[in-house]
């Protein structure tokens, strides 16, 4: 267990008995652009404390039987799961209308109108070439993007998710904030911040996920399910991206 033994005032944390369970430290702002991504991390927080308060008192009543106290602990884990997937939508509500603007301060147009089918297979078909590059090539490639020689590929890039694209999000980053250089300068450094507050809310969500899940006994599936539509992505990765959106459409939370 984490302990937090020095006093932090940005320290993300919760209680457990007397243990003080560090997450984090919340490093930005907690208003403007960031209240967000703050809200969705602190309600993350207080969806673990209140699970921790919830399986203390189920532990401790003695009125339970050994099978009660397993289904009741079941069942609290399953509600703080829901909860989290709340917190997971909003977060990517919230980031999802940063790269909407992200995208229109760096000069890339969105799928939308009469091309936006066509756009959508030009850009799946870069993508498909990218992800055949290896070693020097690869890397020729991003350095071109990066450097605003290849103009349609960025926009390829910046519209596909990175895993689609077969970018790792560090460079899909690079990618978007070169981009945004040449067109916005003045706004890179404030959407740099947003991407590394946007990691950070994602990674405090994932160590409340871990905890939920490691007090608890869901299948993959209850946990699929609990968490819900546009929420499981970032924490079930149990087989590769096609298995796992196959269950999704089994679970009904495709």
């Amino acid at each position: 267990m984490t302990e937090s033994t020095n006093f932090d005032p940005n320290a993300v944390e919760v209680l457990q008995g007397n243990h003080r369970i560090l997450l984090a430290s919340w490093r930005f702002p907690r208003d403007g652009n960031f209240a967000p991504l703050w809200n969705a991390a602190n309600s993350s927080r207080g969806t673990l404390s209140l699970l921790l308060k919830k399986l203390d008192a189920i532990k401790a009543d003695a009125r339970l039987s050994e099978v009660a106290q397993k289904e009741d602990s079941k069942a609290a884990a399953v509600a703080a799961l829901e909860d989290l997937g709340q917190s997971q939508r909003a977060l990517l509500s919230a980031v999802n209308r940063f790269n909407a603007e992200f995208m229109k301060l760096a000069a890339v147009t969105p799928y939308g109108g009469a091309t936006a089918a066509a756009d959508a297979v030009i850009d799946c078909e870069i993508a498909r070439y990218f992800r055949t590059l290896t070693g020097d090539d690869r890397g020729k490639f991003i350095s071109r993007m990066i450097s605003g020689e290849y103009e349609r590929e960025i926009d390829a890039a910046l519209r596909l998710p990175a895993s689609l694209f077969g970018l790792n999000e560090e460079t899909r980053i690079a990618v978007g904030n070169s981009a945004l250089q040449r067109k916005n300068p003045g706004a890179v450094d404030e959407f740099r911040e947003l991407s590394e507050g946007a990691n950070l809310a994602q990674f405090i969500m994932r160590r409340v996920y871990d905890r939920i899940v490691g007090a608890s006994a869901l299948s993959m599936q209850e946990r699929m399910q609990a968490l819900g539509k546009d929420a499981w992505q970032p924490y079930v990765k149990e087989a590769s991206d096609k298995v796992m959106n196959a269950m999704a459409e089994r679970y009904g939370v495709a």
